[in-house]
């Protein structure tokens, strides 16, 4: 099975997917359908978060998937994502140091994203605390409700910080 694949609910292939961007500063409203890029070498979650998602009555969602790092790297160079659900422990490294990479790259034009992980010790909500994530979710922890709720939350409370044109 290839690393991306995308995956969208009948609703939301109909949606708009056009986000409005406000002058600069102001936060941006939720678009009518959310580009989600969720990032874990777990098959099994992956198919877990996106049927959760799917399941969400308050939020359309079109959801890409990656396996690993090179693939959200190339995802995120082909797409603009509204939000990223990224796990914190992927194999050949962690999913801060894909932030740092996709920082490095997006500079301002980074979305927002939450970071998950199966690793309960404080290292990981310490480390997605220091690299600005939106949100932690405890991969034991996630729930329809709470997956849903992040991500809208990440996508409300994110600040357009693109200079205005005068």
């Amino acid at each position: 099975q290839p690393p991306l694949r995308t995956v969208m609910t009948p609703e939301s292939a109909a949606a708009s997917t056009v986000v409005p961007v406000p002058g600069s500063g102001e936060p941006l409203a939720v678009p009518e359908s959310v580009r989600l890029l969720i990032v874990d070498d777990d098959e099994t979650y992956l198919t877990l978060c996106t049927r959760y998602l799917r399941k969400d009555a308050a939020q359309r969602y079109e959801i890409v998937t990656a396996a690993d790092a090179e693939s959200a790297l190339t995802a995120c160079a082909a797409t603009l994502f509204d939000c990223l659900l990224i796990d914190y422990g992927l194999r050949g490294g962690t999913g801060t140091e894909l932030i740092g990479t996709l920082r490095s790259r997006l500079g301002s034009a980074l979305p927002p994203f939450v970071l998950i992980s199966a690793d309960e010790s404080a290292g990981a909500a310490t480390q997605a605390v220091r690299s600005h994530a939106a949100d932690f979710l405890s991969k034991r922890e996630v729930s329809a409700s709470s997956l849903g709720r992040s991500i809208r939350n990440a996508v409300e409370n994110r600040v357009d910080v693109r200079p205005t044109l005068s």
